[in-house]
C-alpha cells in the first residue's frame, strides 16, 4: 500500500508513506566484508514488515531537504534451498546475524536538476545524507551513519545518454544487523552478482551505463522506445576505510536490452559479467 502526494504547497512539498508485508524464499548472505567467498553462501526465508514515511521540502529552486521514517521488522526463517547452508545455523552465535526491530532516521539535502526523473536526459542529482537508528524496544543498540549519492547525465546527439552515478555510505556502531548494513550485488549494483553477494559497514560504487536509443515506433497513439545500454561498475564493500583497495574492487560489465513506454515505464533484460560469472536479470525501471 502506497501514497504519493507531490502538489502540496505549490508542487513545493513532496508526501510519501508506505506500508508493506515481504516475504522472500531466496535471501543470500555470505558474511561480512569484501573477500567473502562463494562457499559461504547461506539462504534463509526472510519475513519483512515495514512502514515508511517520506516528507521533502524545496526550500530553494532545485534544492530540497528531506526527512525519512521508516520501521522495520525482519524475521530470519529457515532456509528454503536446502543445498545451501541455512543462514542462522552456519553464522550462529553471531549478534548481527539475528531478527529484529529497527526504526530509522534518515535526514538528506538533495540538489536534482534533472529534467525526468523517470527518463532523464541530462542533469545532476546529488544527495547527502544522515541516519541515526535508535535503540528499539528489543534492545538493539545504537548506530549511525553517512552517505553520498551523486549522478551526471548528459546526451551526445539524439540518441546516446550517458549515466554517471558514484555511491559512498558508511555505517558505525557496536552492533548492526547484516540486512541493514551496506551491500553490493543485485539488479541495480554489480549486477553480475547475487543480491547481497558482499556485505560490509560501509561501500563505494562507480557507475557508468550509455543508453543508446536503437527503435522509436508507435503503436495504438503510444510511443515506444527500444535501447541497447551497455555498463560498467566496479565497487566494493569494507569494514574500514583502510580495507579500500585495488585487489578487493569488483568489476561488472555488462548489456542492458530496454523497452520504455514515456513518460513512466521501463522493461529491461541486463546481461552481466564478472569475477563470478554471467547473471542475468528482468526487471523494471533504470538501476539507477
Amino acid at each position: 500500500t502506497r501514497y504519493i502526494n507531490e502538489t502540496w504547497a505549490e508542487g513545493r512539498l513532496d508526501v510519501d508513506a508506505e506500508l508493506q508485508y515481504m516475504q522472500d524464499p531466496f535471501e543470500r548472505f555470505f558474511g561480512f566484508g569484501p573477500g567473502t567467498p562463494e562457499s559461504n553462501e547461506s539462504n534463509f526465508v526472510s519475513h519483512l514488515w515495514f512502514w515508511k514515511g517520506r516528507v521533502a521540502y524545496e526550500i530553494l529552486p532545485k534544492f530540497d531537504v528531506q526527512l525519512e521514517e521508516k520501521w522495520l521488522r525482519m524475521n530470519l526463517n529457515p532456509r528454503a534451498i536446502t543445498s545451501l547452508n541455512n543462514t542462522a545455523t552456519f553464522f550462529a552465535g553471531n549478534n548481527e546475524v539475528v531478527s529484529s526491530n529497527q526504526w530509522t532516521n534518515r535526514l538528506s539535502l538533495i540538489w536534482d536538476t534533472r529534467d525526468s526523473r523517470q527518463f532523464p536526459k541530462q542533469g545532476h542529482y546529488v544527495e547527502t545524507f544522515g541516519l541515526f537508528v535508535p535503540p528499539s524496544f528489543d534492545s538493539n543498540p545504537f548506530y549511525s551513519g553517512y552517505g553520498f549519492i551523486g549522478k551526471e547525465i548528459f546526451t551526445l546527439g539524439e540518441r546516446f545518454t550517458t549515466v554517471l552515478r558514484l555511491t559512498a555510505d558508511q555505517l558505525f556502531g557496536d552492533t548492526v544487523p547484516f540486512y541493514m548494513q551496506t551491500s553490493l550485488g543485485g539488479e541495480n549494483d554489480l549486477r553480475s552478482f547475487v543480491e547481497r553477494r558482499f556485505t560490509g559497514r560501509g561501500r563505494v560504487l562507480f557507475d557508468v551505463e550509455e543508453r543508446i536509443l536503437v527503435k522509436s515506433f508507435t503503436i495504438m497513439k503510444a510511443k515506444f522506445d527500444l535501447s541497447l545500454d551497455p555498463f560498467f561498475a566496479v565497487g566494493q564493500v569494507f569494514n574500514q576505510w583502510g580495507q579500500v583497495a585495488l585487489d578487493n574492487l569488483q568489476p561488472v560489465g555488462g548489456l542492458g536490452f530496454r523497452a520504455l513506454v514515456p513518460p513512466a515505464v521501463v522493461g529491461r533484460v541486463d546481461f552481466a559479467v564478472g569475477t563470478e560469472g554471467i547473471n542475468v536479470y528482468t526487471t523494471l525501471n533504470y538501476p539507477f
